[in-house]
């Protein structure tokens, strides 16, 4: 086994089972005894216990049978295919596991932050660029899932919070648009992620095409016909990159579903429905705990040491 090359320690166990009407896929979990808790590990013993009478096929499929919490919006797996990834995660008491003819395995429990971090960024040599791309992170997901629901909250209800100058502009931009704005931006967000999936499911020498030419085509078709306003199209714009910083799809894909809730939240309460639902998520995840791990953990409960050096590498 490959990861054997990157941790060779007499505490790194082996799990194995075997699934399948003719019990021919294998399935191995793999830990470091030194460093997972006592209710990961117990979960993962019985889990492996259980899948013995499953038929799994897909990575997707086990990952969903390992975990708790099925109806959370909130990833609490990842998939990778790199070796020093899932060494690294060994090491902080995770569970990897390998499914038979997969180049990805499966690690969890994951945390909320995890999702912020990258094996890439240990490569700086300099450590405020590790802590400045890391912040970048969280202040690109929070533009990307709460600034078109902010755009209709200002534009619909609460026009008055807006400077005059750029108000009077969003009025002339908005003043021939036949939508409303929620109605606006649901349409662009839609528009925006069947951009996104046609060109991610096209070969790659096609799909980068689709995606800039189609991207370009259908905002400045949709300005000039006078569907939607190029405040809209900024916006919308400017959200897809900003959603794209963080590293893991699974993660990528939460973020894009929430924006539909804030944003519909926004269209009815306005600020209120916002805050609302921003608030819902946070007690949401607050409450989730994967596995003894809280996901908001270091925040909750509040790790300062932890939180510094996720910011700023300890070493």
């Amino acid at each position: 086994m490959i990861i054997r090359n990157f941790i060779r320690d007499y505490n790194l166990h082996t799990i194995e089972a075997s699934i399948g009407e003719t019990r021919n896929m294998k399935i191995n979990a793999v830990y470091l005894a030194s460093a997972v808790n006592d209710e990961v590990k117990n979960h993962i013993h019985q889990k492996m216990q259980e899948i013995e009478n499953e038929d799994i096929y897909d990575l997707g499929e086990l990952a969903r049978f390992f975990q708790k919490g099925h109806l959370s919006l909130f990833p609490q797996s990842l998939l990778t295919e790199r070796p020093d990834q899932a060494a690294a995660r060994l090491r902080s008491g995770k569970v990897v596991i390998f499914f038979d003819h997969h180049t990805f395995c499966i690690i969890t429990p994951i945390q909320l932050f995890e999702s912020f971090s990258s094996n890439e960024d240990r490569s700086f040599t300099v450590k405020w660029n590790y802590s400045f791309v890391r912040l970048l992170r969280f202040v690109g997901v929070f533009i990307g899932t709460l600034l078109p629901a902010l755009y209709v909250t200002l534009v619909a209800f609460h026009p008055e919070l807006i400077p005059t100058k750029m108000a009077i502009t969003i009025a002339q931009s908005r003043s021939q648009i036949p939508l409303d704005a929620p109605t606006e931006a649901l349409v662009m967000l839609f528009a925006l992620d069947v951009l996104v999936e046609a060109s991610i499911r096209l070969p790659s020498f096609v799909g980068q095409t689709i995606g800039i030419v189609g991207g370009l085509v259908i905002g400045t078709a949709a300005v000039e016909a006078g569907l939607v306003s190029n405040i809209m199209v900024i916006t919308i714009a400017f959200t897809a990159i900003a959603i794209f910083m963080v590293p893991y799809w699974e993660f990528v894909a939460t973020w894009r579903l929430l924006r539909y809730l804030y944003v519909i939240a926004a269209s009815v309460l306005g600020l209120y429905g916002m805050t609302l639902a921003v608030g819902w998520t946070i007690l949401h995840l607050c409450k989730l705990n994967n596995l003894g791990h809280s996901y908001l953990s270091p925040v909750v409960p509040l790790q300062f040491k932890k939180l510094f050096h996720f910011f700023y590498p300890e070493k």
